[in-house]
């Protein structure tokens, strides 16, 4: 038996929005109490705290309002049909935002000209382009359809526990709350499985989860990816490097313990665990980055997915599209939008690990893909030699697409080739010098744009597509139709595929 002893506490009031606080005397173990902090440590952790932006009582009780499924999964309530209303109606707001910020642009630059390819009627629909329908997600896929999920382990706001699941509140107000994945339709079974099992882990460890408000705590994050073609799984921990808490010997046991919980058969049967790694972050945001130390516990640093025939080495820190079904339709539009055939020669910019221009390599005469990351260019060869690819068909650059691009365009345009490129750049967009030398490449006369993120895809459409003069010394692209693909389901992201063309006086 423990001796338990009493002590005196303020306790948290959730239930009450103006969040009072009330004095008690409660009953502890003092065996529960763990990796107790010096005075010294207790003093600077303090300090943070006072600079850290702290949420008033009103924002707090604001927040908490909004359960974790609906910040996840707003769309989860509707049915699909009005998901893709809903969805359809967004895509049409963006492009039209695209012709009213042309016009207003004009206006402040009387300069410009409008685009001789804008004409009266398309003035009238506020619409660049046709567009003409949504690829809808098979019914049999619009649950448990995430291939990669990415949980947050930290605090419940309502009782304090540690807990591994999402995001519950607003970092900008300095609400860094998580609660649990339950009734998240996005996410598969097996990948609640094993966030509860590690959550088990973590709560028995005594080592704090990352307070992204004062930069402290170990736990960061946990990653699962699987794939049920191959039935494949990779699990990845994120932890904090050199935390102070984490002893070697810590460290050890922790590692030794995940190894036990994934030992084959133990925890899930569906699934291989093929890749199981500890991955010692050390970003002050909480998360993790490529140049980051990584230690395979089991297995190897990969999984592999495959998508139209081909197979993929996936690792913790590459890209890959999410929902695969859905992807695989989509790359059956964009190769109709990139009119490809035997005298093409295509330009696949920001390929990562060349997903886009393996698969659509087949009906091309060429495929070169182009990456700012290195190590993503790697896998890429990887990729083709895993597939028995002709690497004279298919070959893979590392650097920036404005230096890389004008030059080997130049190479197969003067051979009378037809030259098509294909962009899929991150949320964020093409950098400015990437838009210049897509709109100045000679040669370059169709660009099929798929974006992850409409807004940043629209404003970049300005650089392509207003009228020629000083800043863009080549002719214009003209958007000429736009898709949609529903690789979201029960959320309110969408893809969007637009493709250009280039519009000669």
């Amino acid at each position: 038996m423990h001796e338990f002893q009493e002590i005196h506490i303020l306790e948290l009031l959730p239930q009450n929005p103006k969040i009072k606080l009330r004095e008690s005397t409660k009953k502890v173990n003092p065996s529960s109490f763990k990796a107790v902090k010096s005075e010294e440590e207790v003093k600077v952790e303090e300090e943070r705290r006072k600079e850290a932006r702290t949420a008033t009582a009103e924002e707090v009780a604001e927040e908490i309002k909004v359960p974790v499924v609906d910040r996840v999964t707003p769309y989860w309530k509707y049915t699909y049909e009005e998901q893709i209303e809903k969805k359809r109606a967004q895509l049409t707001d963006y492009l039209t935002s695209f012709s009213t910020t042309l016009e207003a642009d004009l206006k402040s630059h009387k300069e410009d000209q409008l685009p001789s390819w804008y004409t009266p009627s398309q003035r009238d629909k506020r619409l660049p382009c046709e567009l003409s329908h949504i690829i809808e997600c098979p019914s049999a896929y619009r649950d448990s359809y995430r291939n990669k999920v990415e949980f947050t382990i930290g605090r419940r706001y309502q009782d304090n526990a540690i807990c591994i699941g999402f995001n519950a509140g607003n970092l900008s107000k300095g609400i860094t709350f998580v609660d649990y994945p339950d009734g998240i339709k996005t996410n598969s079974q097996e990948s609640v499985i094993v966030a509860k099992a590690v959550e088990k882990l973590v709560i028995e460890s005594g080592l704090e989860p990352y307070d992204k408000r004062i930069n402290q705590g170990f736990w960061r994050l946990l990653l699962f990816r699987e794939s049920k073609r191959t039935n494949q799984l990779l699990i990845s921990v994120i932890v904090t490097d050199k935390y102070p808490h984490a002893t070697e010997e810590k460290i050890k046991e922790i590692e030794d313990k995940l190894k036990d919980l994934f030992k084959e058969g133990t925890l899930i049967n569906t699934l291989q665990v093929v890749s199981l790694s500890m991955i010692y972050a050390t970003e002050l945001s909480g998360g993790y980055k490529e140049t980051d130390r990584i230690n395979v516990l089991s297995g190897r640093d990969y999984y592999e997915e495959e998508l139209c025939g081909y197979k993929f080495r996936v690792s913790p820190f590459a890209f890959f599209q999410v929902n695969t079904s859905v992807f695989t339709e989509m790359l059956s539009i964009i190769a109709e939008f990139a009119q490809i055939d035997e005298n093409t020669v295509l330009f696949d910019v920001c390929c990562g690990t060349g997903a886009i221009g393996i698969c659509l390599s087949k009906t091309a005469k060429k495929v070169i893909g182009i990456e700012l990351i290195e190590s993503a260019v790697e896998n890429a060869k990887i990729n083709l030699k895993l597939n028995g690819l002709d690497e004279q068909k298919c070959e893979f650059h590392a650097g920036r697409a404005e230096e890389l691009l004008p030059n080997i365009v130049r190479e197969y345009s003067t051979k009378g080739l037809k030259i098509v490129a294909i962009v899929d750049p991150p949320r964020s967009g093409l950098h400015k010098d990437v838009l210049k030398a897509l709109r100045t490449c000679k040669g370059l006369d169709r660009l099929v744009y798929v974006s992850c993120n409409p807004q940043s895809q629209m404003k970049d459409m300005q650089a392509l597509c207003y009228a020629e003069e000083k800043k863009r010394r080549a002719p214009a692209f003209k958007p000429i139709r736009a898709i949609g693909a529903d690789l979201f389901p029960h959320t309110n992201h969408i893809e969007s595929i637009v493709m250009f063309e280039r519009f000669y006086e």
